[in-house]
């Protein structure tokens, strides 16, 4: 009986999250030997090796950028005397928590080489960000906080008794942290970099909207044309395009996975004791307001230009103020109510079935640990770490036929729960794990079933690991685009998708209205978690 609600979770779990990417294995090599004479054409063209070198030069550059930028930032964060540590460090992570086609948006406003609002005061197209260092630029500003926030994790936790040493035989603190902070967090650096360069790789919004509109293909976006307008072949031409990405993204997670291992060796998880900050004497506040100027192009200057452009009737004319772009869009003009709608539905939906049933496989990874459990504790880890991309495209091979749910919102749904179930699991675990058994032993003696003693121990003292758990898989499922891009049918739209298309080609110039509005949403959503669990989660 112990077995039944383990091998319940792994059938419901293989079947919506590993058949689906099973697809993308074996749809291209099926059909006769025309079939794989078409592939191999494709795989050696000129287009496609054109696409992959795009691809790959993107990626390198936004994880060399992530790591100039999030290294430095994370040890001046958590190793100095840096005035208003905590608020830097909570502002800086901003980006994480906001899309990054929000950005690429508010960029193209500051950027665009014609009417960009910077491009408009310095008076000529000095700016421009349709380029490949614009798609590098944005996506690097969004994913620096994956590095600073695992260099940052990796320097908390670090035994600090190394480098007290150090500086009691006089090693000045920037020899301290090349000799001997830096390469005790190498496996930390190297692994949130990979994760940064499967990140971009993965990425649609921004490459799409920077880059497609100048012809610098990658391959999120040959995937997405090709869904788009080739029918039922494009949809098998796309599942070969995607062979490549696949590919990447299981040679970056092999090797995150073997630097995150040799991470143990180099990180000490007990602190003998709490690391004293270096004091940087008369550069404290010269550097602090260098901090403060960084901050101020990384969130602040972009989410300014949101909010400006949203008031300007005409892009970049500074006298053109009007709420010109609110009523056309609050007016039902972009069916933008009916959008918000379904996004608060599907994400809303997904977290609460990630709730169940992350919830039972965290608890279950705990308690029970059978092979079963673990299992579905690796089929719902796997597509987080898979490109969104690949997720609906695989939803689409899988569910276009037979359970037919193409072109409606189920679909859409089992994407995000599919990709962010993982996030309830993480939470839930170690949380289950900190519990003393004996509460829901003494329960049990007396008398109380396997539901009652779920309503009356673990749901109460699991209560704030839920509650960051339903909102880490809502926040991001509510702006999504990667997935929904491509599984949108006839009044299916989310809000991520509206964004999209108002940018792309309806109405560029109401885009930052929805924008903001979207930010808003998110940056609240983000404090409520924040006040519930009482600080312990949220950025």
């Amino acid at each position: 009986m112990k077995k039944i609600p383990a091998l319940f979770l792994l059938i419901v779990v293989a079947f919506f999250s590993i058949v689906p990417l099973g697809y993308i294995f074996v749809r291209p090599f099926l059909g006769d030997a025309s079939s794989a004479q078409g592939l191999l054409q494709l795989l050696t063209s000129t287009y496609l090796q054109t696409t992959v070198q795009n691809t790959l030069l993107m990626s390198s550059g936004v994880m060399l950028m992530t790591i100039m930028l999030g290294v430095p930032l994370a040890w001046f964060l958590t190793r100095t005397n840096l005035p208003y540590r905590k608020l830097l460090r909570t502002l800086f992570m901003m980006p994480y928590i906001i899309p990054p086609y929000i950005g690429a948006i508010a960029w193209i406003d500051l950027a665009n080489p014609n009417v960009g609002l910077l491009n408009r005061l310095i008076g000529e197209s000095f700016f421009n960000i349709y380029s490949l260092l614009g798609m590098i630029w944005v996506l690097g500003l969004f994913f620096y906080t994956f590095v600073l926030l695992g260099v940052s994790t990796a320097l908390d936790n670090m035994d600090p008794s190394l480098e007290e040493s150090a500086r009691m035989c006089g090693a000045p603190p920037w020899r301290v942290a090349l000799d001997i902070s830096l390469p005790l967090v190498r496996p930390a650096i190297y692994s949130s970099g990979l994760l940064v360069f499967l990140a971009a790789a993965a990425a649609f919004g921004v490459p799409y909207l920077v880059g497609g509109s100048r012809n610098i293909p990658v391959l999120t976006g040959v995937i997405y044309e090709k869904v788009r307008t080739g029918g039922l072949n494009g949809i098998f031409e796309a599942s070969q395009i995607a062979l490549p990405l696949l590919l990447l993204a299981l040679i970056a997670l092999f090797v995150i996975e073997r630097f995150t291992r040799k991470q143990g060796f180099a990180v000490v998880s007990g602190k003998s004791a709490i690391a004293s900050k270096i004091d940087l004497g008369r550069w404290r506040w010269p550097i602090f307001w260098l901090h403060a100027m960084l901050l101020a192009l990384i969130v602040i200057l972009p989410l300014s230009s949101i909010v400006i452009s949203s008031f300007l009737e005409i892009p970049g004319r500074f006298d053109s103020f009007s709420l010109l772009h609110y009523r056309e869009v609050f007016g039902g003009q972009h069916s933008i109510l009916q959008a918000l709608l379904n996004s608060l539905l599907l994400a809303g939906g997904a977290a609460t079935v990630a709730i169940i049933i992350g919830g039972m496989v965290g608890y279950l990874r705990v308690k029970q640990n059978a092979w079963m459990v673990r299992a579905a504790d690796l089929f719902l880890s796997i597509p987080y770490a898979t490109p969104g991309i690949l997720i609906a495209l695989g939803l689409i091979l899988a569910f276009s036929r037979g359970i037919r749910l193409t072109d409606t919102l189920w679909i859409i749904f089992i994407a995000y729960f599919v990709k962010y179930a993982s996030f309830v699991v993480r939470t839930v675990a170690p949380n289950t794990q900190q519990i003393d058994p004996s509460l829901a032993e003494a329960a049990q003696m007396c008398g109380a079933g396997p539901l009652r003693r779920a309503l009356t121990i673990w749901i109460p003292l699991l209560k704030p690991a839920l509650i960051a758990g339903w909102f880490l898989v809502f926040m991001p499922s509510f702006s999504e685009l990667t997935m929904s891009i491509l599984l949108v049918g006839i009044n299916t739209d989310t809000i991520g998708t509206i964004i999209f298309r108002l940018q792309d080609y309806v109405n560029p110039d109401a885009a930052p209205v929805v924008a903001l509005l979207v930010v808003l949403f998110v940056v609240l959503s983000n404090g409520l978690t924040k006040v519930l669990t009482k600080g312990r989660y949220g950025i």
